[in-house]
């Protein structure tokens, strides 16, 4: 298996291509969740003796199977440390029942009463430990592919720590208290030899679709409640309904939970030409396949609007075309209702249901267990805002508002390898906010979240190439390669200034154009245009957006 970053996994068995397409095709599949299911189990175990030091586990195994064996990992610590401060209480309570042991019941209390967070305490400085190690992993040479890995498992690895820190502080003492039970929790079981994903009442199998080494969503506490909705739906046989403004993470937020459950998540953006039919073949497959289907911006319509001949600078509105109107929409709600009412039906127990035969559209076709279907809206678009009844009530909604950008841009840049984040991550976010504020608007001006974690991920970048230069150096050379060439003439005195203020007295260390500049005097000159510093600015500009973009835009 190769994912498209370059990650290798060997298969455990090969399977021969012979014969009908579809059959070999569904036994790769099936040898891949083999595969993966063997490589957890076996990289379990080299989890649990690493413990802290896990340089050699993350070198060793594919980047997947180390984000998953390490939340196996941790929801196993967390649970040992709550059981013994549960066995701590039952301990004390029985003592202080026993009469025969009144005077040495006043001691034991005190003593156990001070020490009953001390298994927390312990996990605690253990998850500082871990995440101190991948600090300096990351701050060392390392390949794309190990680098990769190790910010997939610092983003996890911080959130586990937050979360360790909420359970001390709100004196959490039993595993089936609900500040455990709301955190996506990973289980190996034993009985089963399987791994399952459990929140609150929820519980599921892991699916072992490969993903490859894909990087994962910051999490926080808007995540989590929305991890908890998108989850208890699934355990309803329910679709998810996220909604929110646009740059809230609503099709993020579905796709990390699709990779934390090991399963492939398709995105259809949602089109005028979608109709019931094309609906109903991407439901099919869906339901066949077991992945899961996230239809973004399900809601958004376009306004058409046509010239009255004969009318001067007038327009007449001759109809809204919904993306996807109310007629389909009727069909639309019978066809998932059919899936959803299939999922239903299929047996329950742990492992994997058998897959069963529902009639959908006319035709009987084979129901796979793991099938979801999710949809997100946008109630800032223009037309419909609200669904038909019928077909709101088979989706749970989850109001997605701004999340916490300033968290956000922290664990970002520790990722990264920075130090001082929470100090750096403030200047940068407030940088930001005030550039919405105080500069002017114009179409190609983007200070949003998207731009923020693309400046800081080009920031992680230049801080590798320049190990000696100073964060707020690196921080600020990055801004400017990444603004300065689409500001305004009126704004780049405002922008200077913004910057100026947040970062007072640090400069923008020069990088020597010297021979860019020639080069661009001799260009000037053999097209015979006249060569100004403003115009050999612009070019170097375009040059260092070039460097720090995918594509440009002139």
């Amino acid at each position: 298996m190769i994912s498209a970053d370059g990650e290798e996994v060997p298969w455990k068995k090969s399977v021969r291509m012979e014969g009908p397409v579809e059959m070999w095709l569904l036994e790769i599949e099936s040898q891949m969740r083999k595969t993966l299911r063997d490589l957890l189990r076996d990289c379990r175990f080299e989890m649990k003796k690493a413990s802290v030091k896990r340089d050699k586990v993350i070198r060793d195994w594919p980047g997947q199977i180390c984000l998953t064996c390490s939340q196996i990992q941790w929801t196993s610590d967390v649970t040992k440390a709550l059981t013994m401060v549960t066995m701590r209480l039952l301990r004390d309570y029985l003592i202080s029942r026993n009469r025969d042991f009144n005077c040495f019941n006043g001691t034991s209390m005190k003593v156990n009463r001070q020490h009953d967070k001390k298994p927390l305490r312990t996990m605690r400085k253990k998850q500082s430990a871990i995440l101190h190690k991948y600090s300096e992993a990351i701050r060392s040479n390392l390949s794309k592919m190990q680098r990769l890995k190790i910010n997939g498992l610092v983003i996890i690895e911080v959130h586990h720590r937050d979360i360790i820190d909420k359970l001390y502080k709100s004196g959490c003492r039993d595993t089936g208290a609900f500040e455990w039970l709301a955190q996506l929790r990973f289980y190996w079981e034993k009985e089963e030899d399987d791994c399952f994903v459990k929140q609150t009442n929820a519980s599921f199998h892991y699916g072992y679709e490969y993903l490859g080494n894909s990087g994962r969503l910051v999490i926080t506490s808007l995540t989590d409640r929305c991890y908890i909705t998108l989850t208890t739906a699934l355990s309803l046989n329910r679709g998810g309904s996220p909604k929110g403004p646009a740059g809230t993470g609503k099709t993020e937020t579905v796709k990390d939970l699709g990779k934390n459950l090991g399963e492939y998540v398709i995105v259809i953006n949602c089109s005028d030409g979608l109709d019931y039919k094309s609906m109903g073949r991407m439901f099919s497959g869906l339901a066949q396949s077991g992945a899961w289907g996230c239809f973004d911006e399900f809601n958004r319509c376009v306004c058409i609007l046509f010239l009255f001949k004969g009318c001067i600078n007038s327009f007449a509105l001759l109809s809204f075309s919904y993306r996807i109107n109310i007629e389909v929409l009727s069909v639309v709600a019978q066809q998932i209702l059919s899936i959803l009412s299939a999922l239903a039906s299929m047996p329950k127990g742990k492992g994997d249901a058998a897959p069963i035969k529902f009639t959908f559209e006319g035709r009987k076709i084979q129901l796979t267990w793991s099938c979801g279907i999710f949809i997100t809206m946008n109630p800032g678009y223009a037309g419909r805002t609200e669904l038909p009844d019928n077909l709101k009530s088979m989706f749970r909604p989850i109001a997605m508002v701004v999340p916490d950008s300033t968290v956000i841009a922290e664990i970002t840049l520790f990722a990264e390898g920075f130090d001082s984040c929470k100090v750096l991550a403030k200047k940068v976010f407030t940088l930001y906010s005030l550039c919405i504020q105080q500069l002017s608007k114009q179409d190609h001006y983007d200070f949003g979240l998207r731009a923020l974690i693309s400046v800081l991920r080009y920031a992680g970048g230049k801080k590798r190439e320049n190990p000696g230069m100073q964060a707020e150096e690196i921080l600020l050379l990055s801004m400017n390669d990444m603004n300065l060439a689409k500001l305004t003439s009126a704004d780049l005195s405002l922008f200077q200034g913004i910057v100026s203020d947040l970062f007072p007295g640090v400069e923008v260390p020069s990088i020597d154009y010297t021979d860019m500049k020639n080069a661009i005097n001799e260009s000037f000159q053999e097209l015979g245009l006249q060569t100004t510093k403003f115009s050999v600015n612009k070019v170097i500009e375009l040059y260092e957006t070039q460097s720090s973009r995918h594509s440009v835009m002139i």
